[in-house]
């Protein structure tokens, strides 16, 4: 396995061994239904639980919160899968039609520069079950030693609106289709109820 994250660590931010930033939300309580404890969710705040532009009086969907990858070399495998589940809304507030739930993936262009890749996205919409994403490539742009990849999110950034969740991120080597027709992962899905009632 090169990358793989269910968010199930207890703690509000994501994990820095695997992400480089700290914007989303990384919480046990807003996703329905999630396919691991724990999920990363974005909205329109910031790493610190406040507006990206209180003072913005439009709904318009802007840039909000951001996901990234530490480099990843993939230059040792010759096809590669990416996978993940997302939810719209799920215990918070419905993402609209214009807001936006984005993956990208890093390349370099003929001038040497880095750019991102949209290669995956979503818009907006009302709660669903979580639904799972399968990405099969073997483009040599992608297949580098300093690989990157990101989620991000277009949302109203004046408030803790337009809520998306993801769960078990996983980048791997593809070999055979088994490999993302189902998790062969044993995992807690909800808290543990409390087995001691007078006592602790």
């Amino acid at each position: 396995i090169i990358v793989i994250d269910d968010f199930s660590n207890d703690n509000f931010y994501p994990d820095s061994m695997l992400w480089k930033d700290n914007l989303v939300f990384v919480n046990r309580t807003y996703a329905l239904n999630p396919i691991t404890l724990g999920v990363a969710t974005f909205d329109g705040l910031d790493q610190n639980g406040r507006p990206y532009n209180i003072n913005l009086s439009t709904s318009d969907s802007q840039d909000a919160d951001t996901l990234t990858s530490h480099h990843i070399n993939m230059s040792l495998v010759d096809s590669a899968y990416f996978m993940f589940f997302y939810q719209p809304e799920g215990l918070g507030n419905d993402p609209q039609l214009s807001d936006s739930l984005i993956l990208e993936f890093s390349s370099v262009d003929s001038a040497g520069n880095i750019v991102w890749e949209r290669i995956w996205s979503s818009p907006g919409s009302d709660v669903h079950d979580f639904r799972k994403v399968v990405i099969l490539f073997s483009d040599a742009r992608y297949l580098v030693p300093e690989f990157q990849f990101r989620f991000r999110n277009l949302a109203s950034v004046n408030g803790n609106y337009d809520h998306w969740n993801i769960d078990y991120v996983k980048l791997d080597e593809y070999t055979d289709p088994s490999d993302t027709s189902y998790l062969n992962d044993v995992s807690f899905s909800q808290n543990t109820p409390r087995i001691l009632k007078r006592y602790r």
